[in-house]
């Protein structure tokens, strides 16, 4: 393994240079800020590739441009120094892997000072090593940007393929019955323990606050109450294979989070659950709220403390169609199909970052950040 030196023993970072926005005059070369690129200019600061370091702002935060580029006064661009043998894409990962993100030296916007950056630890083999590190690191980074793709086209398919099969909710073009959603469901409602209480946190019971909402399925959650919390307060266990939707925060201003529970969970106070019984499926219901999400958005309101909210009634009277059961059973079937198939390229991502965590251990002793910067 090589020895441990400093970033300054590596490279020199230099200053961009100001460019404001109306001095642009469009073209082929980007220009970047702190967070990537911001415009484009006809003439380039500086040729490629280029790495781009945010200076002031979003401070530490790595961007690889393979051609030339214009960086900002926001930023800094990294340069080699003299008789320092370094692959350029290496140079990249040694600098995300170097957390600057974590160097802020700003009392006010945040702000990343060189010399501080300068003394961060790190190694530089030689260069035919570097050039197998960037190697792996970058067909890491590849399997993960496919699988990215991949994945989200795969879950692009369940709305566009639900729509196909029963229609747009909004005119029901294939004239199926419609009745009340409140007539179809049990609609469940959440609470919080009391958090005085030490002995109704940390247990094995998942409970669900709509910060939980993100993942396509909902199987784990940030807090777990106990089954003491459970016979002390309102909350109630939800089977898995519900529909979850979220009716109170201020995520309502631009979303209305809905998921379906892979496993039992319980809900906190700005949750409902929606427990469908026949002639209604929970996956049917999914789609078929997530394709009138426009519509439900639309019905947020604000609440007398501020924050946003989904009234029940919405919920309740939301007019539903109701195809026949067998033709919700095999649209069912179908995204199913495609969640494993999407489930399957996360896994494939999961490997490949573990991959590169191991490799960037070994080289640089510390493991990489979430993936950032064009071309990573």
């Amino acid at each position: 393994m090589s020895e441990v030196i400093c970033l300054g023993d590596v490279i020199t970072l230099e200053y961009g240079r100001a460019l404001p926005a109306a001095q642009r005059r469009g073209g082929n070369v980007p220009v970047y800020g702190s967070n990537g690129i911001t415009g484009w200019h006809d003439e380039a600061l500086i040729d490629g590739p280029v790495i781009v370091v945010g200076r002031k702002g979003s401070i530490g935060e790595v961007q690889y441009e393979p051609g030339p580029a214009y960086p900002i006064d926001t930023t800094y661009y990294a340069r080699p120094k003299s008789g320092v043998s370094v692959n350029c894409r290496y140079l990249f990962y040694m600098l995300r892997i170097a957390r600057l993100t974590e160097l802020n030296s700003a009392t006010g916007v945040p702000g990343l000072n060189r010399e501080h950056a300068y003394r961060v630890p790190t190694r530089l083999p030689p260069l035919d090593k570097q050039e197998r590190i960037v190697g792996l690191l970058d067909r890491a980074a590849e399997i993960r940007r496919r699988a990215d793709a991949a994945r989200a086209k795969a879950r692009a398919i369940i709305p566009a393929l639900f729509l196909d099969t029963f229609g747009d909710p909004a005119t029901n073009p294939k004239r199926w019955p419609v009745e009340p959603l409140g007539d179809h469901i049990s609609l469940v409602g959440g609470g919080t323990p009391s958090k005085a209480r030490a002995e109704f946190w940390g247990g094995t019971i998942p409970w669900v606050s709509p910060k939980d909402m993100k993942p396509p399925t909902i199987s784990h959650s940030e807090y777990k109450i106990s089954e003491a919390a459970m016979k002390a307060s309102p909350v109630r266990l939800i089977p898995p294979g519900n529909v979850l939707v979220v009716v109170r925060g201020m995520i309502l201003v631009h979303t209305v989070p809905i998921r379906m529970n892979s496993i039992a969970v319980t809900l906190n106070q700005d949750m409902k659950a929606m427990i469908p019984s026949p002639p209604l499926t929970a996956t049917f219901l999914r789609w078929l709220l997530q394709s009138a999400h426009g519509y439900l958005l639309g019905k947020v309101r604000e609440s007398a403390h501020g924050t946003k909210k989904l009234e029940t009634a919405i919920l309740t009277t939301f007019p539903t169609m109701l195809p026949p059961l067998p033709l919700q059973t095999a649209f069912a079937e179908q995204a199913r199909r495609l969640e494993v198939t999407a489930r399957t390229l996360d896994a494939a991502a999961t490997k490949a970052e573990a991959m590169a965590a191991g490799l960037s251990a070994e080289v640089f002793g510390a493991s990489p950040p979430q993936r950032n910067g064009r071309a990573a």
